[in-house]
């Protein structure tokens, strides 16, 4: 299959409202539907229960269990399969608790619920609330505010509560948060080994409207911040540089490439590059010309929409979870510190 879209019981287990996602799946309802509603037909109606570890030892008549490893088997209550073998200290996290955080989010805030749906057979589960936000980075660049609420039940990534936005004239996504302050309350990541607590994380979330404002605030500096190609490359190898690939050998010796070289001989920063130099949707826009907003949503276009071109289910978990989430960030507050 070329995505991970979960298809357990012979459907795509996704629920959108409005405009078809880019994969085509999934049942569209309306966004005033309840969370029951929602539940069902994104296929999340469902829970994730517990079993112990047991083995079957060669010669046995029957499994044995294994208590001392202290570890258990999470698996779908609907279908049985199993989804990851976790320690016995995992809290799991409930679809119907992502669903309820932005339901009620949505109920409180008279926002509208977008889409809701689980990756990996039903180990990642994600929704999604427009928020209603709306901002002009400048000259008619338009962005949009999202309220992501995702989880995993196989360590692949934290319980995640975060502010995201879509930029309208690409939809690539960008997150609210911003390393850089340490102390921002724009993202909340709860591990697994700590139960999760709705009530705490809508009040350590803050206030909406004061985030969007701080993000808007940073996208206006980034465009109005001239980048240079020079210092462009020079971000992509501090993101992708390794011991290994930032030399080549002459005459038996490693010799180090400069940073033009290092971004030609690697195909991700190589294709940043092109778009940041033209090829980008919206790179032509006065906002992202030659800017260091620009640049951000040329790597940003490129992990959301090129990344990963045979699994777009993989792209799209990467880009919001996993490595390429880390990377847009990365590059984002490196290019935050040069902005004005």
């Amino acid at each position: 299959m070329s995505h991970e879209i979960d298809h357990s019981n012979g459907r795509a287990n996704i629920a959108f409202a409005g405009e078809t996602p880019w994969h085509g799946l999934g049942a569209q309802i309306d966004p005033n539907a309840s969370v029951d509603v929602w539940r069902e037909a994104a296929g999340l109606d469902w829970e994730i229960l517990e079993a112990p570890v047991m083995f079957a030892p060669e010669g046995a008549d029957s499994p044995v269990m294994a208590e001392n490893l202290n570890r258990k088997v999470l698996y779908r209550s609907d279908t049985k399969a199993p989804l990851h073998v976790v320690g016995g200290d995992y809290k799991t996290v409930q679809p119907s608790e992502i669903l309820q955080f932005i339901g009620e989010s949505v109920e409180a805030m008279g926002w509208k619920m977008e889409t809701a749906g689980s990756l990996s057979e039903g180990r990642q589960i994600w929704a999604l609330a427009n928020t209603g936000a709306e901002g002009d980075v400048g000259h008619g660049d338009m962005m949009k505010g999202y309220l992501l609420a995702a989880t995993s039940c196989d360590y692949s990534m934290a319980s995640i509560f975060d502010y995201t936005t879509v930029r309208v004239v690409c939809a690539n996504t960008l997150s609210y948060a911003n390393e850089m302050r340490k102390d921002n309350p724009n993202r909340v990541k709860i591990r697994h080994a700590t139960k999760v607590d709705i009530a705490a994380i809508k009040n350590k979330l803050g206030i909406a409207s004061t985030s969007w404002e701080r993000y808007m605030d940073n996208a206006r500096r980034m465009a109005r911040t001239r980048l240079p190609v020079s210092k462009a490359r020079e971000i992509l190898r501090s993101v992708y540089e390794t011991d290994k690939n930032g030399t080549r050998v002459i005459e038996g010796e490693a010799v180090r490439l400069n940073d033009e070289e290092f971004v030609a001989k690697l195909k991700h920063p190589r294709n940043i590059m092109e778009l940041y130099e033209g090829k980008a949707i919206g790179a032509n826009m006065k906002s992202a010309d030659g800017t260091a907003w620009g640049f951000v949503n040329a790597a940003t276009e490129f992990f959301d929409h090129h990344a990963n071109p045979k699994n777009q289910s993989n792209r799209l978990s990467s880009a919001w979870f996993g490595w390429s989430s880390k990377a847009k960030e990365d590059i984002t507050n490196k290019v935050l510190e040069l902005c004005d």
